[in-house]
């Protein structure tokens, strides 16, 4: 009797310990189920669907789905898929911005973003890169946008109508390609003296804008105020004979400014008359300081290419001179 009383409390102990592994299994399973849904939830949010899937076995009631909803659309948009252009060698303003575009919305940093760009160039872009990197002239991305330009893009001389034909066109060499190692040599040779000096041609130019931009200032002009008008009297050497262009009349006015056209164009009431027209550039115009004026200077009555026609209010006197060993009146 007391061997099946203690064979019974073995039982019971055994039972109680395996019940309470029980509870503690069930227990672990409902932490991992739980965290299994929240990483459901969270995938389901980043995934760019229209519409919420409900998780089973949990309570969806209509505000928990519509916060689903919502949460989702939030997130929709970031999540996009998206792939890197191509890039072949043409179009390469085009390129650029869409692939600063792409860089911009994945927050890429500037160390992967040469790197991600060399996986999607193709045809002479990538053989240029191939040999621009052989020479260590990228080293950065700003480095590499900075080159691709000059190389790929359109230039002035490009132009068919500047010289009434396409301008020749030089192929990239690929080091290596050549078996014979004197001609890979001078083959690489040029391409990198071709890059040099186009990069220093547009170093030239950026500084000669540079400077050009250091004398420019931007002005602007009121409607109703006083100017004076920049004018070159027209060269007329069968009327008048002055040998020094720079004593004439340089400035006419003031008048006064009627109307704005565009952004650097200004109307002018000009006198009554008067064969010029009324619309200038900004650059000929200069402001006048002083009262307003009670007589508006006159222009002359004749003109030619929009500039006034100087003509003598009469002889004074007159001489001969030798021209051409002939003799010739001069006023």
């Amino acid at each position: 009797m007391a061997e099946n009383t203690r064979a019974q409390s073995k039982t019971d102990e055994q039972l109680k310990q395996h019940q309470q592994q029980l509870n503690e299994l069930r227990l672990t399973q409902c932490h991992q189920h739980e965290e299994l849904v929240n990483m459901i939830n969270q995938l389901q949010v980043r995934l760019p669907s229209t519409s919420f899937q409900p998780i089973p076995g949990e309570d969806h009631s209509a505000g928990s789905a519509t916060e689903g909803i919502a949460l989702n659309q939030q997130h929709h948009n970031k999540f996009i898929r998206m792939d890197v252009p191509k890039f072949d060698g043409s179009d390469p303003i085009g390129w650029i911005f869409k692939v600063e575009q792409f860089f911009n919305y994945y927050s890429t940093s500037d160390e992967q973003r040469l790197l991600i760009s060399s996986f999607h160039l193709e045809g002479p872009a990538l053989s240029w890169y191939q040999w621009a990197k052989s020479n260590n002239l990228i080293n950065s991305w700003k480095g590499f946008l900075d080159a691709i330009q000059p190389r790929f893009g359109r230039s002035l001389y490009s132009d068919p109508k500047v010289y009434g034909r396409p301008p020749p066109s030089m192929l990239q060499y690929i080091p290596g390609s050549s078996q014979i190692e004197a001609v890979d040599d001078e083959l690489s040779h040029r391409d990198l003296l071709l890059a040099k000096l186009k990069t220093n041609l547009h170093q030239a130019q950026a500084r000669m804008k540079s400077l050009l931009d250091q004398k420019r200032k931007d002005k602007e002009f009121e409607v109703g105020s006083w100017v004076l008008l920049k004018l070159q009297p027209y060269r007329q050497q069968s009327v008048v004979h002055q040998p020094s262009q720079k004593l004439s009349k340089r400035f006419y006015g003031p008048y006064q400014i009627k109307s704005r056209v565009g952004k650097v164009a200004y109307k002018l009431n000009l006198p009554t008359g008067s064969k010029i027209h009324p619309v200038f550039h900004i650059s000929l115009l200069k402001p006048y300081y002083g009262p307003s004026p009670q007589i508006v200077c006159t222009l002359p009555d004749q003109s030619v290419d929009n500039q006034p026609v100087i003509s003598p209010l009469a002889i004074v006197s007159e001489r001969i001179i030798m021209q051409n060993d002939k003799p010739r009146n001069k006023c």
